[in-house]
């Protein structure tokens, strides 16, 4: 089958299983696009990924798999299928993936295997994908790799696990209709964003937490000296925080300025948690915004909650810091 017919196939036979792709409007997709910081998405990095990609992934034990031996194609009630090709693909992980420009992602209704999960990308064109479990939103592997836009190919590893990820293989991404999804650069615009300083952020919040099956809500104080401490718990949660640009500098003494938020929870330290289990610290990274019609005001910080990001980065729930007072 020519390829032409074969893209007005699958993409006839997609919209008829219910497989909702929204293309970009035509007349912006050979262009640059101006935006503002989205946390996830096509707008949260350097390039747009939306459309459809083939993901092949190696697991760790490829060494031990057995070796495909040649056969005849068989019938099998309605079509021939090759089998030695079948097996070569499910031993290499073959699956297509719809990335959305919102930030989600699914594999096509009919795929042997459901997959799905949000994805984003930062500023250095690294491409973080989280996938779900069956069900709810729970974390069970992140894939991060680098995309190269000379390549037109994001290439990674997986770590199995959220709150202590291990090492699962690596992973590639290929456009499935290069010719019908060129991949756009960004040229993200970030001036007009609020530059906050410490002394506009510290004050008294309540921390919002919605990880794998779990919620939890306490109140802290942020404090000038960029530590903050759990405020009305019988236990001690603390640690420290500043506000940044670009890139986060735990070990910083000094007072930064930015659009962003992190907040580390530490188990260990000069200020630290105390009279509470923790297995890991957590790493609390999120964007401000501003109140509407008070630019000097906060609304909230909502973000992202990551663990091992000294290692083995991975996230486990999201977060959000709203004042107060409201």
């Amino acid at each position: 089958m020519k390829l032409g017919l074969f893209v007005r196939y699958y993409i006839l036979m997609a919209v008829a299983n219910g497989w909702q792709h929204a293309p970009r409007p035509l007349g912006r997709r050979h262009t640059p696009l101006q935006a503002a910081f989205h946390a996830e998405g096509d707008l949260s990095g350097a390039f747009q990924l939306s459309g459809v990609w083939k993901l092949e992934r190696q697991s760790d034990d490829t060494a031990e798999q057995v070796p495909i031996q040649p056969t005849n194609p068989s019938w099998s009630g309605d079509r021939w299928s090759d089998v030695v090709r079948e097996l070569a693909r499910k031993q290499r992980q073959q699956e297509l993936l719809q990335l959305d420009a919102a930030g989600g992602w699914r594999s096509p209704p009919g795929s042997p295997i459901e997959l799905r999960g949000k994805w984003s990308m930062d500023g250095n064109a690294e491409v973080t994908l989280a996938r779900f479990g069956r069900h709810g939103n729970h974390v069970t592997e992140t894939w991060t790799g680098q995309y190269d836009s000379s390549a037109n190919r994001v290439e990674g590893v997986v770590l199995e696990g959220a709150s202590e990820p291990e090492y699962a293989g690596r992973f590639s991404l290929t456009p499935a209709f290069p010719s019908l999804q060129p991949v756009v650069k960004n040229n993200i615009l970030r001036k007009n964003e609020t530059q906050w300083r410490v002394s506009d952020v510290a004050g008294e919040y309540t921390l919002e937490f919605q990880g794998d099956g779990s919620i939890s809500a306490y109140d802290i104080r942020l404090l000038p000296n960029r530590t903050w401490t759990s405020v009305g718990l019988s236990a001690t949660l603390a640690g420290s925080w500043n506000v940044f640009d670009n890139d986060v500098n735990l070990a910083s003494g000094i007072d930064g300025t930015g659009p962003r938020l992190w907040l580390w929870l530490r188990r260990f330290g000069q200020t630290s948690s105390s009279g509470v289990h923790l297995s890991q610290d957590r790493l609390y990274l999120g964007r401000i915004t501003g109140a509407a019609g008070d630019a000097s005001s906060i609304r909230r910080v909502k973000g992202q909650v990551a663990v091992g990001w000294s290692t083995e980065p991975a996230f486990i729930g999201s977060f959000r810091l709203v004042p107060r007072h409201q």
